[in-house]
């Protein structure tokens, strides 16, 4: 009787970790570590919610919008052509990389960021991003990931990364959406505001809590 009642509420704990619910992530830190030259120098206004025109929740995240972009509420690079052409091609050997670290560790499911625009769609936004990431350490990395151009300047665009395991993201941008004819921007490299989604890792604790339900529904059997 004793071990049949620790298998029950060990299964009702188990039950309700594995019932976890998505949720929005929002970066506790951002850090510029790129050697690109910066022109809006305030990385924190990525995670700020600055000109989101309401807060982001799972729900509403794919609808929320961005205000049109200035050094208040986004981020962007100078213009190293000083005239216009492709950011990447006329930067040289400039880097563009963000970390960012969370509260705790998270099963990181999508990236989400809005675009940097002026009402419009502006090829300064991000095309390709690499991302290290881990729990402690960047120990793990994805490939370059494409990431589509947003319809509209301001909207958000949601990409997948497939229920990656971190504490912390390395954002490196290895492309923008620069269009030789036709275009507009690309002659930087812009981002206006970022977030995850993801479900929370229990913590060891709550590990060693789902081993020992194990062990009492093999005490149970032997019984």
């Amino acid at each position: 009787m004793k071990n049949t009642l620790i298998l029950t509420s060990m299964t009702a704990a188990l039950m309700s970790l594995s019932s976890q619910a998505a949720v929005i992530i929002n970066p506790t830190t951002i850090t510029y570590t790129g050697t690109g030259v910066e022109f809006f120098t305030d990385e924190t206004h990525l995670i700020d919610g600055s000109g989101l025109s309401e807060p982001v929740t799972v729900a509403n995240v794919g609808t929320v919008t961005h205000a049109s972009v200035g050094s208040g509420n986004a981020w962007v690079t100078n213009d190293p052509g000083a005239g216009g052409g492709d950011y990447f091609a006329e930067s040289g050997d400039a880097t563009i990389v963000f970390e960012v670290t969370f509260d705790q560790a998270y099963s990181v499911t999508d990236f989400v960021n809005w675009a940097y625009g002026f009402g419009t769609v502006n090829d300064n936004n991000i095309s390709s991003v690499t991302f290290d990431y881990g729990v402690g350490n960047f120990d793990s990395s994805t490939g370059p990931i494409a990431i589509a151009e947003a319809s509209s300047g301001g909207a958000s665009v949601i990409t997948s990364l497939g229920g990656i395991t971190a504490d912390r993201i390395r954002l490196t941008v290895t492309d923008n959406h620069y269009i030789p004819v036709g275009g507009d921007g690309g002659d930087r490299l812009g981002l206006a505001e970022l977030r995850f989604v993801g479900t929370a890792v229990p913590e060891p604790s709550t590990t060693g809590l789902i081993g020992l339900a194990g062990l009492a529904f093999i005490l149970r059997r032997r019984r």
